[in-house]
């Protein structure tokens, strides 16, 4: 969005050079034309930058002020609250500003939230983990329903001390007024049943989800399912297309599906070492995405979509070494590459027509 910013201020200088350049033609009286026209027309944007710049400096006031007054009880918060890696950290939803106290719950004027990012500590919140397949599906997070803990793995909470939560969530600490509270969990990895798979289209994905958390979430049942599009021919699996999801009724196998023993975690990358004790699938509570690439005791295995769009590999009784590992891949580098390979193509041709 920025680039097309930037090329449509280039485009519309080069729009007014071509509209005022007549003017010159009459001389004297068409350049003191040229220049009180030129200077009517960027008064507008100039006057929308010098507000802007100076909201922008009350507001690096408003955060100065905050941070002095509560700089180093946040980052005590923040310090504790990142120890535990087994989990996300909540500070509540919604816009800064908004009624949602998580847009309140602010520093200054910067949510708690925003401070998540720069510290690489994985959040469930607003804005700054709102673009990938469970975006639309985080604004159905209950803060007081334990079982959606679990489903998005919030470990560690920050929060004001007049937001209550349920007996679950055990205070830590509390600095100033940031108080840090732990949730146990069974972590990023879990054994769960997957007794189906079904299609969604895209308009509908949103719907299942929330449907799903409902239903099937508490039984930690994660079926199996793609996107299709809206008109897409008929296929052998259940497609999820009408405005009152139903899911095909379906009960979990009996006796334990056993336990995680461990999980190592590198940067993306997760092992884990678990003890099935029946056919079931480990699942990895990261959004789903054809770079994750997985091994089952060293056997590569194709990782699948599992609701509520997380991946999981299937696996059968007996101890298991599950690894998934994020591989992208060189996209990127081709496409920069195929860039400027296009700039350099453009460079040569407008020299060419220059010659």
């Amino acid at each position: 969005i920025y680039v097309v910013h930037m090329n449509g201020t280039l485009l519309a200088g080069l729009a007014l050079v071509g509209c005022l350049r007549p003017l010159l033609r009459w001389k004297m009286p068409g350049a003191v034309a040229a220049v009180l026209l030129g200077a009517a027309v960027l008064a507008v944007p100039v006057a929308e930058r010098m507000s802007y710049l100076q909201r922008n400096a009350d507001l690096t006031r408003q955060i100065g002020a905050g941070w002095e007054a509560e700089g180093a009880q946040l980052t005590q918060a923040l310090d504790l609250a990142a120890q535990d890696r087994t989990g996300r950290v909540y500070a509540g939803q919604g816009s800064a500003g908004g009624n949602a106290w998580g847009g309140r719950f602010q520093v200054g004027w910067i949510p708690v939230y925003a401070w998540f990012p720069p510290r690489e500590m994985e959040a469930l919140g607003y804005l700054h983990h709102m673009w990938s397949m469970n975006s639309d599906f985080q604004s159905a997070f209950d803060e007081r329903n334990p079982i959606h803990y679990r489903v998005f793995n919030v470990s560690r909470i920050i929060a004001p001390p007049d937001v209550r939560f349920g007996s679950f969530a055990r205070p830590l600490q509390q600095f100033g007024r940031f108080r840090v509270l732990a949730v146990d969990g069974p972590g990023y990895v879990e054994l769960v049943d997957v007794p189906f798979e079904v299609e969604i289209p895209k308009s509908h994905v949103a719907r299942a989800h929330r449907a799903w958390l409902g239903r099937l979430a508490p039984l930690r049942i994660h079926p199996r399912w793609t996107v299709v599009e809206a008109d897409a021919a008929p296929t052998e699996l259940t497609r999820l297309d009408k405005y009152d999801i139903s899911f095909p009724a379906v009960k979990p196998p009996g006796g334990r599906r056993g336990e995680v023993l461990s999980v190592e975690r590198e940067a993306d990358d997760f092992v884990a070492h678990v003890d099935a004790e029946r056919a079931c699938h480990v699942l990895l509570k990261m959004t789903y995405h054809p770079g994750w690439k997985a091994t089952v005791d060293g056997a590569p295995v194709e990782p699948v979509q599992l609701f509520p769009s997380y991946l999981g590999v299937p696996v059968g009784p007996g101890e298991h070494r599950v690894e998934f590992r994020w591989a992208p891949g060189n996209s990127k580098t081709w496409l920069a590459l195929a860039g400027i390979g296009i700039l350099t193509a453009f460079a040569a041709i407008s020299r060419r027509i220059r010659i």
